[in-house]
Formats: structure tokens, C-alpha cells, sequence
């Protein structure tokens, strides 16, 4: 399952101003953040979704060079798979993880649709 979080017409202006995207990740992740604290974790997947959206347009348009993109794509998997596990969407779960790993990975793309959810854990955190 890929979960998805933003429109295509919302996709095209990230991909058409990628600088002033960097604005609206910040304030995803900082909503997220702040409904996450106030225990909203459901309205926070969105806002994370949101900015992992982004993060995976702006990766594609750095050819996954950047590194701090590909940490920060990570980390912010890492709080969809959490948040996931809170409201108990198992497979959006796994989802997330195989989304994160496909960026970061693409050239394992194939074989990462048959790890166990561990060991797709294990890949991501070792971006972190």
C-alpha cells in the first residue's frame, strides 16, 4: 500500500518552486509535530504525509544526492510508521516503510517487497 498525501496540482508547484517548498515541509513537520505532542496523532499522519510528500519530489529532483534530504526522508518515514502503529494501520505501515526504502534505495526496489516489517525498520533507521 502507498500512501499518498498531496494532489498532483500541489506535486507540479513543488516540483516548479522547490526553493519555497522548503517553507511549507518546515510547517508540515512542525504541525505534525505539535498535534503529535497534543496526542492528535490521526490529524498528524496528514501533515507528515504532506511533508514526506515534498521530501520525495525534492529527492527525485536531486537525483537522491542530498543527504540531509535522504536523512530527513527517514526520519520523517520513521514518524508515519510510528504514528501508524499508535492507530493501528498495519498496512500503511509497512507502506510507508517500503516508500522510504524505494527513495532511498531504488536500485533494490524488487527485493524490498518481501521483507518482514523488521527488517525494512532496521534499513530505515540505518539512514537515520
Amino acid at each position: 500500500m502507498q500512501p499518498t498525501f498531496i494532489s498532483q496540482k500541489h506535486a507540479s508547484w513543488v516540483l516548479e518552486h522547490s526553493h519555497s517548498s522548503i517553507h511549507y515541509l518546515r510547517c508540515y513537520e512542525q504541525e505534525a509535530q505539535l498535534l503529535n505532542d497534543a496526542g492528535m496523532a490521526s490529524d498528524a499522519i496528514a501533515f507528515y504525509g504532506r511533508a514526506f510528500d515534498i521530501l520525495v519530489i525534492l529527492n527525485k529532483l536531486h537525483d537522491g544526492s542530498d543527504k540531509g534530504l535522504r536523512r530527513k526522508l527517514a526520519m520523517i518515514g520513521l514518524a508515519l510508521h510510528r504514528l501508524y502503529q499508535v492507530t493501528g494501520f498495519k498496512l500503511y505501515r509497512l507502506g510507508i516503510l517500503q516508500r522510504v526504502l524505494v527513495q532511498l534505495k531504488p536500485k533494490a526496489q524488487m527485493r524490498i517487497y518481501s521483507y518482514h516489517e523488521n527488517d525494512l525498520l532496521s534499513l530505515v533507521k540505518a539512514e537515520c
